[in-house]
């Protein structure tokens, strides 16, 4: 019998699809939920469905993208201040001025850039909302501060063993709220 198993923890994926193949079973098995379309595909004998976003997942390199920051808060100078710190950290950060004053921290990125704009939030001390938004350029992130702003990690946060979902570029996502600290 064919067995489908999207898990995205690999470890529990690895155990599922030797213990179905034990039990004479036929896993199917996708241990990271971009690839989930696909495998569904696959196990319907269907071709894969076509893709909008980049075919990897991994996080580009923070030089790669520009990271153009406005400050939401009334505390002057705060986007320059952070642009600054995020380039000594490797980021290709610059001041893009005020913003209407906000509450919380925004983090836009164009489809196929939630990878990378995940690896900035966990930079960021404070709650950070994530929301896809289709009008940047490929190779741009928008951080708006808010009031929730405190601060810059100096050191990366522990490395987490799920992949995020991606969502195709032709509809709007719903804004998440990220919150970097551990439990």
């Amino acid at each position: 019998m064919r067995v489908l198993v999207v898990e995205d923890d690999p470890q529990l994926a690895e155990l599922l699809e030797r213990v179905l193949h034990e039990e004479g079973h036929d896993p199917l098995v996708s241990s990271t939920l971009c690839d989930a379309d696909r495998a569904i595909a696959s196990f319907l004998d269907q071709p894969p469905p076509a893709t909008t976003a980049p075919a990897t997942a991994a996080a580009t390199p923070p030089r790669e993208v520009t990271v153009r920051i406005q400050n939401g808060t009334p505390t002057a100078g705060l986007a320059a201040r952070t642009s600054s710190r995020l380039r000594t950290l490797g980021w290709a950060a610059v001041s893009a001025g005020n913003a209407p004053p906000t509450s919380r921290t925004q983090l836009r990125y164009p489809p196929g850039r939630q990878p990378t704009a995940r690896a900035l939030a966990g930079r960021l001390l404070g709650s950070v909302q994530l929301q896809q938004d289709p009008t940047l350029p490929t190779t741009s992130l928008l951080l708006v501060l808010g009031r929730s702003y405190q601060g810059i990690h100096s050191r990366p946060p522990p490395a987490t063993t799920t992949t995020p979902p991606t969502s195709p570029a032709s509809r709007p996502t719903q804004a998440r709220d990220f919150d970097p600290r551990p439990c």
